[in-house]
């Protein structure tokens, strides 16, 4: 997904170089692909990276991201955070409205948060789940974030061993099989950073499936899922999901 924006954009830019420039105007209509079916409109129900491409262009945030990844004004034109970082107080700029001409108020920022906060929709928002564990490598620590949306689920695990482990990424896959009572589609080494790992993708007896990689660094076990019904594991959400997590060495 990504090379192919990268290819579109590049195609774009050659054309606009080779073509006039027409004069600016207020107005019009913007069209553009997306991949998804349904990718919603409500900024509080956004999971997927097309839903947000549609929200952010609509919609403002406190503060948005530059091209450095670094926090930058928008509704906010500062903010500064307590000495533990546990309150943070946002000036917003004057004058910001909305599309029916309201001046954007302090109660308005306040009623967005606890919109998003509501039980019903909290449930989708991520979780952190610690449990400590045993085995002969002695005493270890999984830690998983998580989130579940309707019929799939996506999460990231660590495990820190007490020292680190022989990598053997086949007996991690004989380890999830017997676990989860599934059947092996297929699976690939995959490598990032300069560490290498392996892919793999389960079907389970509920005709679900689970597409993961593992990568062992050090003493710990990284394992990135991708769970949801037969046959969406390509998908470009779980392809995206999958990409996007990144290693250190």
């Amino acid at each position: 997904m990504r090379q192919r924006l990268a290819i579109a954009v590049t195609a774009l830019v050659v054309l606009a170089l080779a073509a006039p420039v027409p004069a600016q105007k207020r107005g019009g209509v913007l069209k553009f692909a997306i991949p998804s079916v349904k990718p919603g409109l409500d900024p509080a129900h956004t999971t997927t990276g097309d839903g947000y491409m549609l929200t952010q262009a609509i919609f403002s945030n406190l503060t948005r991201v530059d091209e450095n990844l670094e926090a930058r004004p928008q509704l906010a034109q500062r903010w500064e955070a307590s000495a533990g970082s546990t309150v943070w107080t946002f000036h917003l700029v004057r004058g910001a409205k909305f599309h029916n001409g309201r001046e954007v108020t302090a109660d308005d920022v306040k009623f967005s948060f606890e919109r998003m906060l509501k039980s019903d929709w909290a449930a989708r928002w991520p979780t952190l789940d610690k449990v400590e564990g045993s085995s002969a490598l002695g005493p270890h620590v999984h830690y998983t974030w998580e989130v579940d949306d309707d019929e799939r689920h996506w999460s990231v695990t660590y495990t820190e061993y007490s020292k680190p482990p022989v990598k053997n990424y086949d007996k991690n896959v004989m380890n999830l099989l017997a676990a989860t009572k599934g059947k092996l589609v297929w699976q690939a080494k995959v490598e990032q950073n300069g560490i290498d790992g392996r892919e793999v993708v389960t079907l389970l007896p509920d005709n679900k499936v689970m597409r993961q990689r593992m990568f062992m660094v050090g003493n710990r076990l990284y394992q990135v899922l991708y769970g949801g019904p037969a046959g969406t594991e390509t998908d470009a959400d779980a392809d995206g999901f999958l990409t996007s997590f990144q290693l250190t060495k």
